[in-house]
């Protein structure tokens, strides 16, 4: 059964995808949520109009965070950590605090709770460089300062 996505659902499609799947699937689960819809000869060009709308929007939302990302880009983010003996950090910075720092620069603009991608935690003081991830097609580094809190 082949059905496009009225909304997103994680890990199967994105909003305005066709996708082949189950039937029993959609029926039970995409139809009465109001996920998906379809695809039939009847539906064909609600279908078509559906997916210019969607695919708009899309591109407006896509070129919007790419903006964003230039901003990103251009900024950095300086984090206090509680540093002992030796220079060793007691924890390490998540990427919570650094979601959280960047917002609060970018007043606003709110970010997704995952943004930040960090390949292993910072657990040194020092510059580091982590991905922020807006959109599956747009993506930025970010400069990240740790500096001993006084």
């Amino acid at each position: 059964m082949e059905v496009i996505f009225i909304k997103d659902v994680p890990g199967v499609a994105s909003k305005g995808q066709k996708k082949k799947i189950a039937p029993g699937f959609a029926r039970n689960y995409l139809f009465p949520m109001k996920m998906a819809i379809e695809i039939t000869k009847k539906t064909a060009a609600a279908v078509a109009a559906h997916e210019k709308i969607i695919n708009r929007r899309l591109t407006a939302e896509r070129k919007k965070l790419e903006e964003v990302a230039k901003q990103i880009e251009a900024l950095s983010v300086t984090l206090e950590a509680a540093v002992g003996e030796g220079g060793k950090m007691f924890g390490s910075v998540t990427a919570a605090e650094i979601t959280e720092n960047l917002a609060q620069q970018l007043s606003g603009l709110e970010l997704p709770k995952h943004a930040v991608v960090l390949k292993e935690p910072i657990k040194q003081t020092g510059a580091h460089t982590v991905e922020v991830h807006l959109h599956p097609e747009v993506k930025t580094a970010l400069k990240v300062w740790v500096i001993e809190k006084k």
